[in-house]
């Protein structure tokens, strides 16, 4: 690849009297994004055809294609996930903080994990005190890190 293939992102911040210039390639990073679009039109687009046809079928097909359908917004979330997973290595990350409850965590992760819990027959224990205050954090970077914790233990 040539230079002038090449795509970047230079960030200058002021600090005291001096400029700090910070330059990245994001090329990796734009290509992932492509992918990930092209990944979520394509399937999406299956599913529907798929739940379109369904629909003069019996309910238990359209009960499975609308299940396919679940699982595909679930990998794409997965796809999402590696994506920022990919920004923070670069340190092209923004932290959105905000107040939240651990506790909130717990169903959004039930959901996504449900299916694959039922499969291997585990269950997923969530223990957190009822006193604990709010924290300040990325709600969806810390999403992530409990999917990335719950992903490493089934594997």
């Amino acid at each position: 690849m040539g230079t002038a293939d090449r795509e970047i992102e230079i960030t200058a911040v002021p600090v005291v009297d001096e400029h700090l210039v910070v330059i990245h390639e994001v090329n990796q990073l734009r290509k992932l994004e492509r992918v990930r679009v092209d990944f979520v039109t394509n399937v999406s687009h299956e599913i529907r055809t798929l739940l379109t046809g369904a629909l003069n079928d019996s309910n238990t097909d359209r009960r499975f294609v609308e299940k396919i359908l679940q699982q595909s917004s679930a990998l794409s979330q997965l796809v999402t996930h590696l994506l920022d997973l990919s920004r923070l290595e670069s340190g092209m990350a923004a932290l959105t903080l905000e107040l939240c409850e651990l506790g909130s965590f717990r169903s959004p992760l039930q959901n996504l994990f449900g299916p694959v819990f039922d499969d291997a027959k585990l269950t997923f224990d969530w223990e957190i005190p009822d006193d604990l205050p709010p924290v300040m954090v990325d709600k969806r970077l810390l999403d992530q890190t409990f999917a990335n914790l719950i992903d490493n233990a089934i594997n």
